[in-house]
């Protein structure tokens, strides 16, 4: 389990360097290019992307349990194809009522400008069709992700991800515009779909079998339909964070800063893959797991972890945004920066609960992850519907903030009822976390004085905010060896250099 674990989460953040520096290639290639109204507009049109939320029902995840629990059998089959055909036939008429009322939507929904108003409808085009096929890709995701083979769908991840950007670059260093973008992407995606589907089925050894389906197909709609249901209403909810938010930017504030939010939102994507990827692994081993102390034991250890790694990436994320931004973009970097900071910054303090949020997903209490969800949204647009008048943009980073935080509280007290555990073993490890704060980000600001160079800051801040979080987390004795061997093993070289670095004797 552990060799599993390790194997999957690695290859994920693997893909998360790969990917994070062709995102930030692409990202400032396309604002020197189009400028940051086009980019704008390119976020806004790719809300389309929030499709699958309205069509998936929650499927793929609930397919990723049930084949998790059942094994390659042919229960998991019947699984496999009635999600496949049940998506593709709810997709063709939502498709065609999307493209009927295509003009609408650009022009009344998400606000378009009329002078982009034609590259924005060949964009929409595309992007509706590659969402699609993306949809339809989430089924054999979900074969790989239940069958514990992530490393492999995160290795497909990362060439679709290579094929997008460089494409995308492409395209911008010749000169193309929006419409040209939205091709390349949907060429993309094709290619990921048919390699997907290539390497998915080979795991799993033959195409499903079609044998008794007639037979079975109801109660397998119904068996699928149950679970998925609160999973669907959970991320239906969800579309009113994020997605739902540009839409209310572009509306009320402006198309150029759906652009800055949707900047902070990629790097905050970015830097949570560090700790999401590594995650991502436990929600098949959770719904694998029918030991209720093995569950709780899994879901505190790796929560309370992740809330100590946290820390140090908080502090580098306050000390080195701004001078990242001035080296990568040049422009507008107070308001990029400040939306980074906070954004990010927030997310990396509440994803640690993540484990929990698995757990509710994988055994049957899907229906606190909506509640989870719906208080994300309503505190957030509440704040920004308050006070946009009054702090325009700004109102969006603070009722993101709150929204997320106010959702992390209501998760941690989800696993304090159900699992009865909490972060912390102790009021002790609480204060020691709080303790080692103090010093890593009092002594990174005495550092952050005397530095005048973006680039020695980006360098030099990293490593020291690395090395006084070792010292602290070593004298406070934060990591045992127990933890090394559960999670890295007793004999590895990186379990061993762990152990010489935090552990004190």
């Amino acid at each position: 389990m552990r060799k599993t674990l390790l194997r999957n989460s690695s290859s994920g953040i693997f893909q998360f360097i790969i990917t994070a520096i062709l995102t930030f290639i692409g990202i400032a290639i396309f604002l020197n290019k189009l400028g940051s109204v086009s980019y704008g507009v390119f976020v806004t049109v790719s809300v389309i992307g929030s499709l699958n939320v309205f069509v998936s029902f929650g499927l793929d995840s609930s397919l990723i349990k049930f084949i998790a629990e059942q094994g390659k059998t042919k229960e998991s089959n019947y699984d496999i194809i009635i999600t496949f055909f049940f998506l593709f036939i709810f997709l063709f008429p939502m498709v065609i009522l999307i493209l009927i009322f295509k003009d609408f939507i650009l022009n009344s929904i998400l606000g378009i400008p009329p002078e982009f108003f034609d590259n924005a409808s060949t964009l929409f085009i595309f992007l509706l069709f590659s969402n699609v096929i993306l949809i339809l890709g989430k089924v054999f995701e979900a074969i790989l992700s239940a069958l514990q083979k992530i490393h492999i769908l995160n290795y497909l991840q990362l060439f679709y991800s290579t094929l997008n950007w460089g494409l995308i670059i492409i395209a911008l260093l010749f000169g193309y515009r929006l419409k040209e973008i939205g091709f390349v992407i949907f060429l993309s995606t094709i290619i990921w779909f048919i390699m997907i589907i290539v390497y998915s089925m080979n795991i799993w050894g033959s195409i499903p079998s079609f044998t008794g389906i007639s037979l079975n197909y109801k109660r397998i709609i119904k068996k699928q339909l149950s679970y998925s249901f609160k999973i669907y209403t959970s991320g239906l909810i969800a579309f009113f964070f994020e997605p739902f938010t540009k839409i209310l930017i572009a509306n009320f504030i402006g198309i150029k800063e759906v652009g800055f939010y949707e900047i902070a939102l990629k790097i905050k994507g970015q830097v949570i893959s560090i700790l999401s990827k590594a995650m991502f692994p436990i929600f098949p081993l959770i719904a694998k797991l029918s030991d209720e102390k093995k569950i709780r034991l899994l879901v505190h250890d790796i929560t309370q972890k992740m809330m100590f790694i946290s820390v140090p990436l908080i502090l580098i994320t306050i000390f080195c945004t701004n001078s990242f931004v001035e080296l990568w973009l040049g422009k507008d970097v107070k308001i990029i920066s400040n939306s980074i900071i906070s954004i990010t910054g927030i997310y990396l303090l509440t994803v640690t609960s993540t484990p929990n949020f698995q757990f509710l997903m994988a055994k049957d209490k899907v229906e606190k992850t909506i509640y989870i969800q719906l208080v994300s949204v309503i505190v957030n647009l509440t704040i920004i519907l308050l006070f946009y008048k009054y702090l325009g943009f700004y109102s969006v980073i603070i009722g993101n903030v709150f929204g997320i935080f106010s959702a992390f509280l209501l998760n941690i007290y989800y696993q304090y009822k159900y699992l009865h555990s909490l972060i912390f073993d102790s009021k002790r490890q609480f204060i020691y976390l709080v303790i080692s704060l103090l010093i890593i980000g009092i002594t990174g600001y005495l550092l952050s004085i005397g530095m005048n160079n973006d680039l020695y800051t980006l360098t030099i801040m990293p490593l020291f905010i690395i090395c006084v979080t070792i010292l602290v987390y070593r004298q406070f004795r934060i990591i045992d060896l127990n933890d090394v061997q559960r999670y890295l093993g007793s004999n590895s070289k990186f379990g061993k250099l762990i152990s010489v670095l935090l552990i004190k004797n």
